[in-house]
């Protein structure tokens, strides 16, 4: 016996020995990493013991790469057999997401992943994922032997696939599969993997391996993974930008780093010129990994002098969570504010040329030029980059008329510094006379029939010979040797008038016009089949009806229109997509209120522009046009929409988007602005915003700014109206009032809530009216937005929850739930009444209630026994409806008092009066009432009342 027990105690502390020996026979070193946008950093947040533990964090991702990861890393000096793997722990507060999880790494390239979801075979892929203060995985308890693992070489799931499970076993079974193979490192690690959720957050303590704890610690200072500087052209060795500049381009360089772990302060980033002076510094934000700092090449940021031309060093200080510093060289900025500098090589200055010309000129810049061009005269001639010159091939000078010209030449470096400079003047000479100014301006003249017209022609030669001149009509020489021609009309039709300049060596050059001679207005180019017939009036001075049409639209003019002195409609009139035009400086006799009818492109409600020039160029049609009134138009979006309007007089018109996507004219049954938008109010509506979904049997929470633009303070309503636009009704509105100094605003917030009752297939909109008290003609404003009533497919409501506002102890209290199905799909529902201070909890049976605006409601009545021992107050009454994917829940009160017994028996009558202690029950007394309310008190009065008469009732009896 003796001897045994001390063999006994020997294998115990051989036992202890080896279990000593395994917990100290490896030595771990930790380390933080990330992937992505993660965050692994030490924290004194929260810990489990000690002062500080480990933060990881991920957001979710949608797309890899790269992935979202946040490690602590835990490497052996010696590796580690995986057949002494007894178990991992750790300690957890699981902020939100899914749990930290173990990643072991093998020498043979597998890796085993330990997650809580998969390490539990027979509890695998359930949710939801536990948070809080948990231990490694919580209700699956810690990773040993019997914890699942599987390959990260496989599927990551789900359980039950055939592939997955060959490669889902216990760590005791990977022991058997893996028996030589050895632990490299191990991760204790969060992802953005889990798609329930936006974000991953955990912090993380006390990671213990076979019994040993894990010290976390950082020795490797960290490193610029990568630098750029955006903002900034590169050219292949430099950053480069102009902040002079202040044209959108290369303004400013926004230097980014991405340093190769978690850091804790990016410290000071200088930035130093070639003399190694520092000509700016600042200090970054603390665990940024992205936008450092913005560099605009000012000394002081904001306003110029800006830094001089040159190449700019910089330099930055990290530090890590370790507390590892370090300084980095960046990389170089190159400022360029200065524009090119070109000189022309040929022509040369002031020489005589004709003929073919070749163009070029050297250009000096320090970043370099983008693009160069050429111009002579009112003719460009884009440069190419030929042998170290700016080369345009050719030009040829008989394009040109003789005499001198400016060559110019525009250039733009790579950081869009621009420069254009005249180069030189040169003389272009190709032996030919040269018209240099001419009358009429017109190539088309109109007159009417037996009018004259009047034509000339200037011209020089500058080879100095003598010019002759010789006028033809339709071919026909009519005059000679002279500049001037005067024409008489006597037939009607068209007629080619020209002339030709000779100079002695017969070189010639010629002019030509095209007259026509008429009695009625050319109006050639309005085919369409409602355009006035004008040879068919007697009398042009007195034209009702007027109308021009083509493709694109037509006009009616609404006044009677004189048209004897209206010639050419053709070149005055312009009726084309989304424009129409009338030369009214020409021809005011069309400066008439009209009908217009046009074709257009708009994705809003269609609004009017107008120019008081004559124009068909749509920039510059650009005023709101308070004269013209839209009539009909076609439904938006559309790219050949119909939009018919009335003006009062003539311009240039364009029709336009307003960028307003419903029509309020069109809403008769909404009480708008009675005046129109009037005065100097604003109105911005904040939230909702457009399209912004709301639920049916809700409240919409409203914000809006309204600011009062008078000098004067006003009284003004803020209404806010939900609108039914199908039905064209109002549905719901609420409105507040404010006072509101002038020049100043003032935020409104209130609530409107969504009726149960809507067709959730309707459109409706939010429309808010600002106005003055008692002076809306005056000063309103209105805005309005399109929002989505949706209705739930699961939302059943209680409508209400009926019972007695008392009841007495030991008696019965009686509740009546009335539920609605407001939902778009059928329910089983039950309803839960409850008295929580009580502990009574009732639950009727399953019911159905089909779909809303079907068989959809229901009343649910229950008797509730009210128990003796409790004392009387108010208590809590509670009723919840139980449907598919959710409930609602409405609570009440009621008060609970004793009985109060009169018994004729037991009362003394002596003197008339009863003494309180011959009543039964508690004392009725002022600190009896206080325990109740109002209607309380009047029911105990009444109990009082019926008291009195029965005791009466029984000392008459008795007599």
């Amino acid at each position: 016996m003796g001897g045994r027990g001390i063999e006994s105690v020997f294998v115990l502390l051989l036992i202890l020995v080896l279990v000593a020996i395994f917990t100290s026979a490896f030595s771990t070193t930790s380390d933080l990493s990330v992937t992505g946008s993660a965050i692994s950093q030490i924290s004194t947040n929260w810990n489990f013991s000690g002062s500080e533990s480990v933060y990881l964090q991920a957001d979710n991702i949608t797309s890899y790469p790269p992935s979202n990861e946040a490690r602590i890393n835990i490497t052996f000096d010696v590796p580690v057999p995986l057949i002494d793997l007894e178990n991992i722990s750790w300690q957890a507060n699981v902020v939100q997401g899914y749990l930290p999880h173990a990643d072991i790494f093998l020498d043979n390239g597998e890796v085993l992943v330990f997650e809580y979801a998969k390490v539990d075979q027979s509890n695998c892929d359930n949710a939801p994922y536990p948070t809080g203060n948990l231990s490694t995985f919580d209700d699956k308890g810690i990773l040993t032997n019997l914890s699942y693992a599987w390959l990260n070489s496989g599927p990551p799931g789900p359980c039950g696939d055939s592939t997955f499970d060959n490669n889902h076993k216990s760590l005791a079974d990977w022991k058997i599969n893996y028996s030589g193979a050895n632990i490299l490192k191990i991760q204790i690690e969060i992802d953005g993997w889990i798609p329930q959720y936006l974000e991953h957050e955990s912090y993380v303590d006390d990671v213990v391996i076979n019994g040993q704890i894990v010290e976390f610690f950082d020795e490797v200072f960290p490193t610029l993974n990568s630098t750029t500087i955006s903002g900034a052209y590169f050219n292949g060795s430099d950053y480069i930008f102009s902040p002079a500049n202040q044209d959108g381009f290369y303004d400013f360089a926004n230097i980014t780093m991405n340093a190769s772990e978690l850091i804790e302060d990016w410290g000071r980033t200088e930035i130093h010129n070639s003399s190694a002076d520092q000509v700016k510094f600042f200090v970054g934000p603390n665990n940024v990994y992205s936008n450092v700092e913005v560099w605009k090449g000012g000394f002081t940021e904001t306003i110029p002098p800006f830094v001089p031309d040159g190449i700019y060093t910089i330099n930055t200080t990290l530090t890590d969570t370790g507390n590892n510093t370090v300084e980095i060289f960046v990389g170089t900025i190159f400022v360029d504010n200065t524009a090119p500098i070109a000189t022309l090589n040929s022509p040369a200055n002031n020489s005589t040329i004709f003929g073919m010309t070749l163009l070029n000129a050297s250009v000096s810049d320090l970043s370099g030029v983008q693009s160069l061009v050429f111009s002579v005269g009112n003719m460009t001639y884009p440069a190419k980059f030929i042998g170290g010159n700016w080369i345009n091939n050719s030009f040829n000078t008989s394009s040109f008329l003789d005499g001198f010209y400016f060559i110019n030449i525009s250039s733009i470096d790579n950081v869009n510094n621009a420069n254009v400079s005249t180069i030189a003047q040169i003389l272009i000479n190709n032996g030919l006379p040269q018209i240099t100014n001419f009358s009429p301006l017109e190539s088309q003249i109109i007159i009417k029939q037996n009018q004259s017209q009047m034509f000339n022609v200037t011209a020089v030669d500058f080879g100095g010979d003598t010019l002759i001149y010789r006028w033809f009509v339709n071919g026909i020489q009519n005059e000679t040797n002279t500049s001037s021609f005067l024409y008489q009309s006597q037939n009607l039709g068209q007629f080619n008038i020209t002339v030709i300049v000779f100079d002695l060596g017969n070189n010639e050059v010629a002019k030509e016009w095209n007259l026509i001679s008429t009695i009625i207005p050319i109006m050639n180019s309005f085919t369409g089949n409602a355009t006035t017939n004008l040879s068919a009036v007697a009398d042009l001075s007195n034209v009702s009806d007027f109308t021009l049409e083509n493709s694109a639209g037509k006009i009616t003019f609404n006044d009677v229109v004189d048209l004897t002195n209206v010639l050419d409609i053709d070149g005055n009139v312009i009726i084309q997509n989304g424009i129409i035009a009338v030369n009214t400086t020409k021809y005011p006799e069309l400066n008439k209120n009209a009908t217009i009818t046009l074709k257009a492109s708009y994705n809003s409600v269609p609004k009017i522009l107008f120019t008081s020039g004559f124009t068909s160029i749509s920039s510059q049609i650009n005023q709101n046009c308070d004269f013209c009134e839209i009539i009909n138009y076609t439904n938006f979006p559309t790219a050949n929409g119909i939009v018919e309007f009335e003006v009062e007089h003539f311009s240039s018109f364009f029709v336009t988007g307003s960028g307003e996507i419903i029509d309020l004219s069109l809403l008769t049954g909404l009480a708008k602005c009675i005046s129109g938008v009037r005065g100097n109010l604003e109105i911005d509506l904040n939230d909702p915003e457009e399209n912004d979904e709301v639920e049916v049997g809700d409240f919409v929470d409203i914000e809006a700014d309204v600011r009062n633009n008078n000098e004067q303070s006003k009284d003004l309503v803020l209404k806010a109206v939900l609108y039914n636009v199908d039905k064209n009704k109002e549905e719901e509105k609420e409105s507040h009032d404010e006072r509101i100094k002038g020049n100043e605003g003032e935020e409104f917030e209130f609530e409107l809530e969504i009726p149960r009752d809507l067709d959730e297939n309707d459109n409706y909109i939010l429309y808010m009216k600002a106005y003055e008290k008692n002076n809306q003609e005056s000063q309103c404003n209105e805005e309005a937005i399109l929002i989505d009533a949706e209705r739930e497919k699961h939302n059943v409501i209680i409508k209400e929850l009926t019972t007695s506002p008392y009841a007495y102890l030991g008696d019965y209290l009686n509740v009546g739930v009335s539920i609605e199905n407001i939902g778009t799909r059928d329910e089983e529902v039950y309803v839960v009444v409850s008295i929580p201070e009580m502990e009574i909890n009732i639950v009727s049976e399953v019911f159905e209630l089909e779909e809303f605006d079907e068989d959809d409601k229901a009343f649910w009545n229950v008797t509730i026994k009210i128990p003796e021992n409790f004392e009387q107050g108010k208590y809590s009454l509670n009723a919840k409806v139980v449907f598919d994917d959710g409930f609602d829940e409405v609570k009440t009160e009621f008060s609970a008092f004793k009985k109060i017994l009169l018994s004729s028996s037991d009362l003394n009558h002596e003197n008339g009066e009863t003494t309180n202690n011959e009543i039964q029950g508690n004392n009725i007394n002022g600190e009896f009432y206080k325990q109740f309310d109002t209607a309380n008190k009047y029911l105990v009065w009444m109990n009082l009342v019926v008291g009195v008469l029965i005791l009466l009732i029984a000392v008459f009896r008795r007599r």
